[in-house]
């Protein structure tokens, strides 16, 4: 059997949220589960606002900084520490914030890039806490599931092409194993 569950940022960025999706999880565990997550909540906020920002370095360690810290945090809160994955997104997310200062402004593209962390963070996050309860979990990537039209901000998943893209994904799939989506 089947099931998806979306779970938004106030759930994925409070302690007790997380503790509660990996609840739902394990009364899931006979069942294919994908779980499509949020940015942990702020997180989306945080990176819209460096993009309306005119950016220079100090900003952009600013906001590693303070993501660094959410996450931290949570994982902290979780009694995890530090999630290797998550260091390595924050890390490329300053390389890319970085190259949009030596460029000297935003495009659309960047923008979209820049915003999908977050939700790349919170996945990493929850397969942190998932592997600390001895759930397998693997992350899939949503360029291999949906076919979207338009830009992050005013998207239209495509159903039709979806459809046949998801059949594909599912069919190589594990039962009773976690997929998250970002």
């Amino acid at each position: 059997m089947k099931e998806v569950h979306k779970f938004g940022g106030a759930i994925v960025g409070k302690p007790e949220g997380i503790k509660q999706i990996v609840k739902i999880v394990e009364a899931r565990s006979d069942r294919q589960l994908f779980v499509i997550l949020s940015a942990a909540y702020g997180v989306t906020d945080l990176l819209i606002e460096i993009t309306n920002e005119c950016l220079d370095h100090y900003k952009i360690e600013d906001l590693i900084i303070n993501l660094r810290e959410i996450h931290r945090t949570l994982l902290n809160s979780i009694n995890m520490e530090v999630h290797e994955p998550i260091e390595q997104l924050l890390d490329h997310l300053k390389k890319i914030l970085n190259g949009v200062v030596l460029v000297g402004k935003f495009n659309q593209n960047s923008i979209n890039l820049i915003l999908s962390f977050g939700e790349k963070l919170a996945v990493h996050l929850i397969q942190a806490q998932l592997q600390f309860h001895k759930i397998s979990s693997i992350i899939l990537k949503p360029e291999n599931l949906f076919l979207c039209t338009g830009d992050i901000t005013d998207s239209y998943i495509d159903f039709v092409n979806s459809q046949a893209m998801v059949a594909r994904v599912l069919e190589q799939r594990e039962k009773n194993m976690v997929y998250l989506v970002p």
